[in-house]
């Protein structure tokens, strides 16, 4: 509609120009009327059209100075801006990122690098007071809960949603369903705004085990059944092992394997991405995350001869990690292995 009335004005302004060139129109009305209104229709116009503020003044000034080769000017310059704008629309891979996507990717990498960097998800004094909401009698509390937690995409708060599940309040069972559904489609937007860059730029490999680390958080948030996580975690797989194809060298990746292994139990599997992964060159830090699937892995299949191999290996006053911790110091203190 304004690219039509921006058209249309342009056509006016020619057809008063070429009367003022042929003496039908007063040059006093053409210049406290005419070329006032024209010119701030042009500039709000051209706004919608040239962000650039300078070109926008440019343009206006262009037309003041040069009535009738002004607007001839504006006119081409508009028709150049469709055009170019409908090739780089064609342009197919000239372009890291598409508009249509860059902030929610970015979006989406904020919200997982959040996630990862906080544990305020997974606070058990955050929880405890939704906890104690849930088992109280107040209907009001117990909805504003469900409200607040659909915000959140952790398992901890999913899991209080499925308390919530079982209210024998209507309305309370009814909004944490909800708040599910809600978070849910949170993951299938993300998913599909990813999938999109993928088909538009199917090279760039982060796009890929961005895409994984979103198929992870579905899958291990518990909000899905049995079948089709498991679905989502092949699915995971699958970009990941794609990534491995195109970067061997990227520890980061086994890391990412090895925690879909375990949580598929596939502890073969487990040991044999491990195995590959402790022979690149990371600091102890990532060693020890490394060792610590491998160590899992050899405990699972109960060859405890290869589980004090590993945990042999642990430096345990370099460990970051609770959990790594916890669990090495566990084997460590098994007998009769």
């Amino acid at each position: 509609m304004l690219k039509l009335l921006l058209v249309l004005i342009i056509s006016a302004k020619l057809a008063l120009s070429y009367e003022l060139l042929v003496g039908r129109l007063s040059l006093d009305i053409y210049i406290l009327f005419i070329t006032p209104v024209f010119s701030v229709s042009y500039y709000y116009l051209l706004k919608q059209f040239i962000r650039n503020k300078t070109w926008r003044l440019s343009l206006v000034v262009l037309d003041l100075c040069l009535p009738f080769y002004g607007v001839l000017s504006v006119f081409l310059i508009a028709f150049l801006n469709i055009f170019f704008k409908r090739s780089n629309n064609d342009a197919p891979e000239d372009n890291f990122y598409l508009k249509d996507f860059e902030s929610s990717i970015l979006q989406i990498q904020n919200n997982l690098l959040s996630q990862k960097s906080s544990k305020a998800d997974t606070d058990v004094s955050r929880l405890e007071p939704y906890l104690d909401i849930f088992n109280g009698n107040n209907t009001d509390l117990k909805i504003d809960a469900c409200i607040k937690l659909s915000y959140a995409k952790d398992k901890s708060s999913i899991e209080l949603l499925k308390i919530a599940l079982q209210d024998e309040q209507y309305d309370v069972r009814y909004m944490a369903n909800n708040a599910l559904d809600k978070i849910e489609k949170k993951f299938m937007l993300e998913l599909e705004q990813v999938s999109g860059l993928i088909t538009k730029h199917p090279l760039i490999t982060d796009n890929y085990l961005l895409r994984s680390e979103i198929y992870s958080q579905l899958a291990s948030s518990g909000i899905l059944d049995e079948t089709v996580t498991d679905y989502f975690l092949n699915k995971a797989l699958s970009d990941l092992n794609y990534v491995l194809a195109y970067h061997p060298e990227n520890h980061f990746v086994y890391l990412k394997l090895a925690y879909i292994f375990t949580q598929q139990n596939k502890y073969e599997e487990l040991l044999a991405i491990t195995n590959k992964a402790l022979q690149l060159e990371v600091d102890d830090n990532e060693k020890n995350k490394i060792l610590f699937f491998a160590a899992e892995a050899a405990f699972a299949l109960r060859d405890f001869g290869l589980l004090q191999q590993f945990i042999s290996q642990l430096n345990l006053k370099k460990v970051k990690y609770n959990k790594i911790l916890v669990s090495s110091l566990f084997w460590k203190g098994l007998r009769n292995v």
